[in-house]
């Protein structure tokens, strides 16, 4: 991420959450219960079973790929949404991001 996308993440993170138009782009952000050490999962992943009106991707790394290209180009929905995933997915987000 970008030294602006960074800091826009502190300013999203009290807005809610439009989950409605990340349904309609085809991700969510789920929680997934809790890892090792009892922190709550918080993850992006593709929507899987999408209603009519709403998108998918083939798996969740597109819908990471999107996310975080969509967050870089400044989306407030966007850079929300990595605020929100914990930092064991936003750290594999971005790992998957700077591989593509």
């Amino acid at each position: 991420m970008t030294a602006t996308a960074t800091m826009d993440l502190a300013s999203v993170e009290s807005t809610p959450f439009d989950d409605a138009a990340a349904r309609r782009e085809g991700w969510v952000v789920s929680g997934c219960g809790v890892d090792d050490t009892g922190l709550p999962r918080v993850e992006l992943q593709r929507l899987d079973n999408p209603e009519p009106g709403e998108g998918t991707f083939s798996d969740d790394s597109d819908a990471w790929t999107y996310v975080a290209a969509q967050a870089l180009s400044g989306s407030r929905l966007h850079l929300q949404a990595l605020a929100l995933v914990d930092p064991i997915e936003r750290a594999l987000i971005a790992r998957h991001v700077h591989r593509a």
